[in-house]
């Protein structure tokens, strides 16, 4: 299922593409910022769905609409300007658009609306889980665990009065809030300046307080973001709690040893975002087709897929090389590292695991300067 956006301004086309994943996770968003882009790929590939900004810098969406309307009659188009004029308006209606959305707009009166425009219908239904979660790899994955709707509701009504601070303690424990925003900001960011968002508070800023709360919204409105399959349900939770677990401690280790202490609570946090999107996307197969799965095939696929999967998904959110590095250490480390803040990841996996006391622990403390104690 294909979705084509055509909007110039790089944040907001990741907050509809955001948007997009979060109403139907099989979608598979094209972003193009110059109407002549998205004809090449419309020619090309088609879609199933049009959001397009009026006002391109090479033109008029209007061309794309009409070129859309030459061979498809039924593909819905929805516009979503903020500097549309009536003209183009009445133009675009007369080409038989589905609707006009005005910027900014609710997130969630968006989120609705799109449900009612993307077509129905499952798909993969002959794929294996293998086959599933390789065909998914090249999308973009959301997390389970989607934060509390009506409390982002209540910050966005205050935004104004929201500082990034604010929004740092609210989320400091989000896993998924915090994945989301980085990889956001890194791919702006780098696509801008090249240089990278390793941190909460970075990713905040460079969004501004308004634009992390919608990308938080989208998250929290992501009907697939809640596991409905118990074994799914509950490995999710014991992953949770252990990417956070091992976030506290790598922090508190980085303050005892005067590293810098949040981009290693970070790098604990997206410990397990390999895990966690293998079993988002067992949860898709399994709503493909009426499917079940069983606890030895959860296992084995957390087995077959997180770490490749993880891998994949950090490179695709453009996660700096250092905080992949930092994510890394969690797992694994070789003996002849000397980086003190890989040291610590590596010591807080451990802690969490319950092996500090093993042969590898012990030599791990040693090379901290600790005694065993977190």
């Amino acid at each position: 299922m294909n979705v084509l956006v055509v909007d110039s301004d790089d944040n907001m086309a990741a907050l509809l593409t955001s948007i997009c994943v979060g109403v139907d996770s099989r979608v598979r968003v094209h972003r193009f910022g110059f109407v002549q882009n998205a004809l090449d790929h419309w020619e090309a590939h088609g879609a199933d769905l049009i959001l397009a900004d009026v006002h391109l810098p090479d033109g008029s969406s209007l061309e794309l609409i009409r070129r859309v309307r030459r061979s498809q009659s039924e593909v819905p188009v929805l516009i979503i300007s903020q500097t549309a004029d009536r003209e183009s308006i009445l133009k675009a209606a007369r080409l038989g658009i589905s609707g006009f959305v005005s910027k900014p707009f609710s997130v969630e009166l968006l989120h609705q609306r799109l449900r009612s425009l993307l077509p129905q219908g499952q798909v993969g239904d002959s794929m294996n889980l293998n086959e599933h979660i390789a065909a998914a790899v090249s999308t973009m994955v959301q997390l389970p665990g989607a934060p509390n709707t009506a409390g982002i509701i209540e910050l966005l009504q205050r935004s104004e009065d929201v500082s990034a601070a604010e929004l740092v303690q609210s989320w400091r424990n989000e896993v998924s809030v915090t994945a989301r925003l980085l990889a956001v900001a890194g791919s702006i960011s780098f696509r801008r300046s090249g240089l990278p968002v390793t941190t909460l508070k970075e990713a905040i800023l460079a969004l501004g307080v308004p634009m992390a709360l919608n990308y938080a919204l989208a998250l929290s409105l992501d009907i697939c973001g809640q596991l409905a399959h118990p074994i799914l349900a509950e490995k999710a939770k014991e992953l949770l709690a252990q990417a956070v677990a091992v976030a506290d401690t790598a922090y508190r280790l980085a303050l005892k040893l005067g590293e810098p202490a949040v981009p290693c609570h970070t790098a604990g946090l997206l410990s397990r975002v390999g895990d966690l999107a293998a079993l988002k996307l067992m949860q898709q197969y399994c709503d493909s087709g009426d499917k079940t799965l069983s606890a030895e095939e959860i296992d084995q696929a957390l087995a077959d897929w997180a770490q490749s999967l993880g891998n994949q998904i950090k490179v695709h959110w453009r996660l700096p090389l250092q905080l992949r590095e930092l994510i890394g250490a969690v797992h694994f480390l070789p003996r002849e590292t000397v980086v003190q803040s890989k040291l610590i990841m590596r010591a807080a996996g451990l802690y969490e695991s319950g092996l500090i006391d093993s042969d590898d622990g012990k030599w791990l403390l040693r090379r901290l300067g600790l005694d065993g104690s977190s």
